[in-house]
């Protein structure tokens, strides 16, 4: 998390979104517009979260009609193993580099690089401490050799993040006699994590919870953590996210930003180069408005909307034993 503040002061990255989208009216899908966003009354009556309404993996959505209407879990894969402790990860770091700097009176023994990459390393134990049990049970067994490498990578992204927030703290403290290094902080990190938003009439389940909310310069970011390929409706994610503020919060949403986190056994460093920051425009809300009332049709009808005809997209997919491999 700390990589994308890091992006954002050396990219301008918010400066340059607010240029692409110049006039906000232009964005008129809004979660506070509630009759126009809400789920059609002949389809209402449930809610799901957001990753089951928000994603496509499947072409014909039968991923959706297995999980909702046959109620057949998600068997957990190595990719979304990995994922989740990347998440688990970053915001355990982040949680706990705020507490150390907001303790106050840190400034005169301040060892934030140490603390961090010792916290991190601790983080990596526990989390980890039940990856032989975990990846037992998963349809395809990751090696020795690939969760050795896995845990070889998440101390790199430890040491990235551990070196980021460190470099810039130390930078404020040493260039300001008078400095207060709680405030310092807010206003070079101003995240939000996981907040819990209610949109129900959206067709969302209680306590959306987007990654986190980036805000510097009066502009709102919804953040999105992914790991592995990005894909195209993952901007559709970020369109259900900040419909969703919206009509809680009744503050628009005009941003949003997909940050993509790899493990590179060739690099001694995480790879951030596909996070993309987009706005996010009528054409990604209203993509992602179909698409959830395309599902909520499937778990109102209850029919099987059958295997896509191309089975080649099937094989990464969690229900490929259900589904593809039939």
């Amino acid at each position: 998390m700390f990589y994308f503040a890091l992006k954002d002061i050396k990219e301008g990255t918010i400066e340059k979104m607010q240029g692409e989208l110049g006039d906000p009216n232009r964005i008129s899908t809004r979660g506070e517009k509630i009759d126009e966003v809400k789920v059609p009354s002949e389809l209402s009556g449930g809610v799901f979260p957001v990753n089951l309404l928000a994603n496509k993996y499947c072409p014909t959505n039968r991923d959706f009609f297995l999980k909702v209407v046959k109620r057949i879990s998600q068997p957990l894969t190595w990719p979304s193993y990995q994922g989740r402790i990347i998440h688990k990860l970053c915001f355990k770091m982040f949680q706990s580099v705020e507490a150390y700097v907001l303790r106050g009176n840190i400034i005169q023994k301040a060892n934030l690089l140490k603390y961090a990459q010792q916290k991190g390393q601790r983080f990596i134990r526990e989390l980890t401490s039940d990856i032989d049990r975990k990846t037992s049970g998963m349809p395809e067994k990751p090696s020795k050799t690939m969760k050795d490498n896995f845990l070889t990578n998440l101390s790199k992204l430890v040491r990235m993040e551990s070196e980021t927030v460190s470099t810039f703290i130390d930078y404020t403290i040493a260039t300001n006699f008078d400095v207060e290094v709680a405030s310092e902080f807010r206003r070079l990190f101003p995240f939000q994590r996981e907040i819990s938003l209610n949109a129900t009439p959206l067709g969302f389940s209680l306590g959306v919870k987007p990654d986190f909310i980036y805000s510097r310069g009066g502009s709102i970011v919804i953040g999105d953590i992914k790991t592995g390929e990005i894909r195209d409706f993952h901007k559709l994610v970020l369109a259900s996210y900040a419909l969703a503020y919206e009509y809680h919060e009744r503050v628009p949403v005009n941003f949003g930003t997909i940050l993509n986190i790899n493990l590179s056994n060739e690099r001694n460093v995480p790879i951030y180069k596909c996070t993309e920051t987009v706005v996010i425009s009528d054409k990604y809300r209203q993509a992602f408005l179909k698409l959830r009332d395309e599902k909520f049709n499937i778990a109102v009808i209850r029919k099987d909307p059958g295997p896509p005809p191309n089975k080649d997209v099937c094989t990464e997919c969690p229900y490929f034993s259900h589904c593809g491999g039939t």
